[in-house]
C-alpha cells in the first residue's frame, strides 16, 4: 500500500526498480516500520509527499511518525517559559509539583540542571542559555531514540548486556589467575 503510494507520488524514482529491488525495498520498509501502525505510516508518508519533491527515506518517515506520536516538541524558549512559570507558581519548596507540571523533555533538562539551583540562581540569563543547550540535547536524543524500531533497541540492549557479562566474566577470571599466581612465602622464624 505505502510503496504503491510512493510509486504514484514519485514515479521517476520508483518506476525504474527491477522486480527484485522492489521486493527488497518492500521487505525492508515492512521490517523497519513493523512496530508502528499502518495509519501512522500512511499519515507520515502523506505529510512528506505534501511537503517534499523527493521520496522519503525510512528515517524521514520514522521521524515524522515520532512527531505524530509525541506531538511537536516545544522550542527551547517555550520550554524555558514552562520553567519560569513553575518557578513563579511553585517556588523552590514545591519541587515535586513544579516538575510534574512540566513536559517530559523540560522536566529532564531541569532535573539535569537541578531545580533548587535554578530557583536560587542570581544569573538567570546564563542559566537560560545553559538550559537551552541541555534541552536541545535531550530533545534531539529523544527524537533519535523514538525513531529506532523496537526490535533494534532490543537487540542493542541484549548486545550491551552480553558485553557487560563478558567483561565481568573476564574480570573474575583475571582475579582467579592472580590469586593462583600469588604464593604465600612463610616467614622465617
Amino acid at each position: 500500500m505505502i510503496m504503491g503510494t510512493l510509486q504514484v507520488a514519485y514515479p521517476k524514482f520508483y518506476n525504474n526498480l527491477l522486480q527484485e529491488q522492489r521486493k527488497l525495498t518492500v521487505d525492508l520498509w515492512t521490517k523497519m516500520l513493523s512496530d508502528v501502525t499502518a495509519e501512522e505510516v500512511t499519515l507520515a508518508v502523506n505529510k512528506i509527499i505534501a511537503a517534499s519533491e523527493w521520496p522519503p527515506t525510512i528515517a524521514e518517515v520514522r521521524k515524522v511518525i515520532s512527531e505524530i506520536q509525541k506531538g511537536s516538541a516545544k522550542e527551547a524558549g517555550e520550554a524555558w517559559g514552562e520553567v519560569s512559570a513553575a518557578i513563579r507558581k511553585f517556588g523552590y519548596l514545591r519541587e515535586k509539583e513544579a516538575l510534574e507540571s512540566m513536559s517530559e523533555e523540560t522536566r529532564k533538562a531541569v532535573e539535569f540542571m537541578n531545580w533548587q539551583v535554578i530557583c536560587r540562581s542570581e544569573n538567570l540569563i546564563a542559566d537560560r542559555a545553559h538550559f537551552f543547550k541541555v534541552y536541545e540535547a535531550i530533545r534531539k536524543r529523544s527524537v533519535e531514540e523514538n525513531q529506532i524500531p523496537f526490535f533494534i533497541k532490543d537487540k542493542i540492549m541484549r548486545n550491551i548486556e552480553n558485553n557487560m557479562l563478558k567483561i565481568k566474566c573476564a574480570d573474575i577470571s583475571k582475579e582467579k589467575k592472580e590469586e593462583k599466581t600469588q604464593t604465600v612465602i612463610p616467614e622465617k622464624i
